[in-house]
């Protein structure tokens, strides 16, 4: 009888334990990534930048009948960034993104003028460093209609995407200075400026997605808003020291930055 009573005993505590897992304990595999919304974003590109529409004072520039605008030439891309999947439709995410150093290069020929300080033929330069935080949005295109989207067999889909964001661009002017041709000396520089302006961006491209991963290959066209030189300028600067000879106040430069870039993301979701 007692061997009876606690074989009842185990086959109860059996049952209940089962049960128990059941409702409570037992570990479901994923169906899909609805569980897995979160993403890690790491992206690499190349930017080419547009005119700088450079702005100056005529009464403290020397002026030339090449103007001042200029291209800041081709730097890469850096980005990295956490993102939040809505639905199938809609992602967000922000990001933060280094350029590589924009160099500004532009030779301008002598112009009579009544500016106090005419230089002859001289070459202008300075850097530029623009680092950006982004809100992005992105929408996918599978989920507006099917034939938007083609399987590749066991290799996952492709499916279009566009998007676009907001945010700051911190703009930094270095190395600024003019050199005259007929002596190649150094006759002005300025100290670094940082100006920090609202960005915004568009893009579009093609997604291939596989499980947890995907990889983003696009084009953005990026506008970093405007940048300003310092306004503290070392006029002259001795030969044999090159310790400053006159130092002045006057009107500063200021430009924009946009660009066309070309982009590669990879994201895996958390």
């Amino acid at each position: 009888m007692a061997r009876i009573r606690i074989l009842s005993y185990a086959a109860l505590a059996t049952a209940f334990n089962v049960s128990f897992a059941g409702t409570m304990g037992e570990i479901k595999p994923c169906p899909d990534l609805s569980c897995m919304p979160w993403f890690l974003e790491f992206g690499s590109g190349v930017s080419w930048s547009n005119t700088s529409n450079i702005v100056t004072d005529p009464n403290h520039w020397n002026p030339s009948p090449d103007g001042y605008d200029s291209s800041l030439g081709t730097v890469p891309i850096y980005t990295a960034g956490i993102g939040y999947m809505i639905n199938p439709l809609v992602s967000v995410d922000i990001s933060y993104s280094f350029r590589g150093i924009y160099t500004y290069r532009k030779h301008q020929r002598f112009q009579s003028s009544n500016n106090p300080n005419p230089f002859g033929d001289r070459t202008r330069y300075f850097d530029l460093n623009s680092n950006s935080i982004m809100f992005n949005g992105t929408l996918y295109g599978q989920e507006w209609s099917d034939i938007l989207a083609y399987e590749i067999g066991n290799f996952g889909l492709i499916q279009p995407v566009i998007g676009g964001g907001i945010g700051v661009s911190y703009n930094t002017i270095s190395n600024f200075h003019t050199v005259l041709d007929t002596n190649s000396g150094v006759t002005s520089v300025m100290q670094d400026k940082t100006r920090a302006s609202f960005a915004w961006q568009l893009n579009a491209g093609l997604e291939f997605k596989k499980n947890r991963f995907s990889f983003d290959i696009g084009y953005r066209y990026f506008n970093a808003g405007t940048f300003v030189s310092n306004d503290n300028l070392i006029t002259r600067l001795s030969a044999s020291t090159g310790a400053p000879i006159m130092t002045e106040t006057i009107p500063n430069w200021s430009g924009s930055l946009s660009a066309n870039e070309l982009y590669l993301t990879v994201k895996v979701a958390v």
